[in-house]
Formats: structure tokens, C-alpha cells, sequence
């Protein structure tokens, strides 16, 4: 899974095939340091990628997407259902002070932004 995009251009989760999402999110943490959901779509599509803030014909918005801040950690979550049961899935990511995006998945990165 990956995510690429801007604030201006708008935010791209992409996935390495077709899967049937039931669930996707982001997260980030409060000034307390708990996680919290600011974006939230469930129900079920056949997909390969998703745009940050948007609804699809399968999955409906339960929780609508607030702004994205510069130098800040999410957590884009995403659950599919297959043969086997629930599979998730997991990419961080921080907004540059450009705007764009880069993923976040190092420890050194992670550090740095929270």
C-alpha cells in the first residue's frame, strides 16, 4: 500500500491489487497523544485505490475528513474481506511543509513529527 499527493491536488492511498475494502480511515494523535479518527468509510467495493476525503458507490462516509495539517503523523487504515476473513493494512504518512505527502514508515521519521 502507498500514498502519494498534495493538499492542493488531493491525497491517493493505493493498493498492490483489487481488494474488497469493508473499511478505510485516518488517524492521527490529539494534543494527549491518543489516536483519534478523523476519517472514516465502511461498507463494501471492490477497489485498488482511494482518495482522502471521498466517499464510493460501496462504502459511505461515517465520519467526514478534516483538514490535514503540515508536520503532522497519520495513520491510513484500511480492512478488506476475502476467503480467509479480515485482512488489514496500514501506511504512515506526514504532510511536508510543501504540502505534499510522504510516507512516514521509519522510526526516525516518526519520531521527528510527533
Amino acid at each position: 500500500m502507498s500514498v502519494r499527493g498534495s493538499q492542493d491536488s488531493g491525497i491517493v492511498f493505493t493498493l498492490r491489487e483489487s481488494r474488497e475494502v469493508t473499511y478505510a480511515g485516518v488517524t492521527t494523535r490529539d494534543g494527549m497523544g491518543q489516536w483519534k479518527e478523523i476519517w472514516r468509510i465502511e461498507g463494501e467495493d471492490d477497489l485498488v485505490a482511494l482518495r482522502y476525503g471521498e466517499a464510493t458507490p460501496g462504502l459511505s462516509t461515517t465520519a467526514g475528513a478534516q483538514g490535514l495539517g503540515k508536520n503532522q503523523l497519520y495513520a491510513f487504515h484500511i480492512e478488506d474481506s476475502n476467503f480467509w476473513g479480515p485482512c488489514v493494512g496500514l501506511v504512515m504518512f506526514v504532510v511536508t511543509e510543501e504540502g505534499t505527502v510522504a510516507e512516514c514508515g521509519t522510526e526516525q521519521c516518526i519520531r521527528r513529527v510527533q
